[in-house]
Protein backbone atom coordinates (compact mmCIF):
# COMPACT_ATOMS: atom_id res chain seq x y z
CA UNK A 1 0.00 0.00 0.00
CA UNK A 2 2.85 2.36 0.79
CA UNK A 3 4.50 1.82 -2.58
CA UNK A 4 1.24 2.34 -4.38
CA UNK A 5 0.74 5.71 -2.68
CA UNK A 6 4.32 6.72 -3.48
CA UNK A 7 4.03 5.92 -7.18
CA UNK A 8 0.61 7.52 -7.39
CA UNK A 9 1.86 10.84 -6.00
CA UNK A 10 4.95 10.65 -8.21
CA UNK A 11 2.75 10.15 -11.27
CA UNK A 12 0.56 13.16 -10.40
CA UNK A 13 3.60 15.37 -9.81
CA UNK A 14 5.04 14.30 -13.15
CA UNK A 15 1.81 15.21 -14.96
CA UNK A 16 1.71 18.61 -13.24
CA UNK A 17 5.35 19.22 -14.10
CA UNK A 18 4.83 18.46 -17.80
CA UNK A 19 1.65 20.55 -17.90
CA UNK A 20 3.47 23.58 -16.46
CA UNK A 21 6.46 23.00 -18.74
CA UNK A 22 4.35 22.91 -21.91
CA UNK A 23 2.29 25.89 -20.76
CA UNK A 24 5.42 28.00 -20.21
CA UNK A 25 6.93 26.88 -23.53
CA UNK A 26 3.67 27.74 -25.26
CA UNK A 27 3.70 31.27 -23.81
CA UNK A 28 7.37 31.82 -24.68
CA UNK A 29 6.89 30.54 -28.22
CA UNK A 30 3.86 32.78 -28.83
CA UNK A 31 5.78 35.82 -27.54
CA UNK A 32 8.78 34.98 -29.73
CA UNK A 33 6.60 34.47 -32.79
CA UNK A 34 4.90 37.81 -32.20
CA UNK A 35 8.29 39.49 -31.82
CA UNK A 36 9.51 38.05 -35.11
CA UNK A 37 6.22 39.16 -36.72
CA UNK A 38 5.29 35.82 -38.26
CA UNK A 39 1.90 35.51 -39.95
CA UNK A 40 -1.14 35.00 -37.74
CA UNK A 41 -1.99 31.71 -39.43
CA UNK A 42 1.39 30.18 -38.51
CA UNK A 43 1.04 31.50 -34.98
CA UNK A 44 -2.34 29.80 -34.64
CA UNK A 45 -0.93 26.53 -35.94
CA UNK A 46 1.82 26.61 -33.32
CA UNK A 47 -0.72 27.33 -30.59
CA UNK A 48 -2.84 24.40 -31.74
CA UNK A 49 0.17 22.11 -31.90
CA UNK A 50 1.22 22.94 -28.34
CA UNK A 51 -2.34 22.65 -27.11
CA UNK A 52 -2.46 19.07 -28.40
CA UNK A 53 0.86 18.25 -26.74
Amino acid sequence: MNYFFFYFTYFILLILFYFILFFVLNRVLIILLNQVNILNRNNFNFKFLFFIL
